[in-house]
């Protein structure tokens, strides 16, 4: 729906013009470095019960990225790197990352410029 994905980018561009503008609080920062860090936890945890499928897929992924394939070295970098950081980092290195003019937004759909109501 239109509708739903208008209302989306809306709120989408509202919050990233907020962070540019006013950075995080402590609480956001918490909240996202804990959901993080589980994430890496959880791949770590899952690590010894993976299908071999769910192996070659991981290991084709990292291939792809160029990067190491080690579960428990990336919960190691993810602790040593999210201890260094705070809000006031993350957002100076955000606005850094975003201040440029080179800079686009491609918007893919499956209907026609005539089919939609923009």
């Amino acid at each position: 729906d239109q509708t739903l994905l208008r209302e989306a980018v809306q709120a989408l561009e509202q919050e990233f013009r907020r962070a540019i503008t006013h950075g995080f609080t402590a609480s956001e920062f918490e909240l996202s470095k804990a959901n993080l860090l589980k994430e890496y936890r959880e791949a770590e945890d899952g690590s010894s019960s993976r299908t071999p499928s769910e192996l070659a897929d991981e290991l084709m992924e990292s291939i792809r990225s160029r990067s190491v394939f080690n579960p428990e070295e990336s919960l190691r970098v993810a602790y040593e790197v999210l201890n260094q950081m705070n809000p006031k980092k993350v957002h100076e290195d955000l606005v850094a990352r975003w201040n440029t003019e080179d800079l686009s937004l491609i918007y893919i759909t499956t209907t026609t410029p005539e089919e939609t109501d923009a």
